[in-house]
């Protein structure tokens, strides 16, 4: 059972990741936010700015897997479909990615 992780606290996780990625500290960037997620936790903005970030670093599949969980948990979140829908078209699946725009 997912349990939410407070808005404050997300908002302090998203800073401290923003900056470490900013500071060229990518994998604790990623792995800070993937932490929080992966303790039975589940906040919308966290995982947006790690599949933002997953982007960014070009680690595809960890993106995909944040998407899809987000997707799961919030099926009508537009960036996360629209970047679920991006990384689709660009793995050749142009029908699966006009399904989720």
């Amino acid at each position: 059972m997912n349990t939410h992780i407070e808005t404050s606290d997300a908002s302090t996780l998203i800073n401290q990741s923003r900056q470490l990625f900013s500071e060229g500290k990518t994998a604790e960037s990623l792995s800070l936010l993937n932490s929080a997620l992966n303790n039975g936790n589940f906040n919308a903005d966290i995982a947006i700015q790690l599949a933002r970030l997953s982007r960014r670093a070009n680690n595809n599949s960890l993106a995909l897997s944040t998407l899809e969980d987000l997707i799961t948990n919030a099926p009508d979140h537009s960036e996360g479909l629209t970047i679920l829908g991006n990384i689709k078209q660009e793995q050749g699946n142009p029908e699966e990615a006009s399904k989720l725009y």
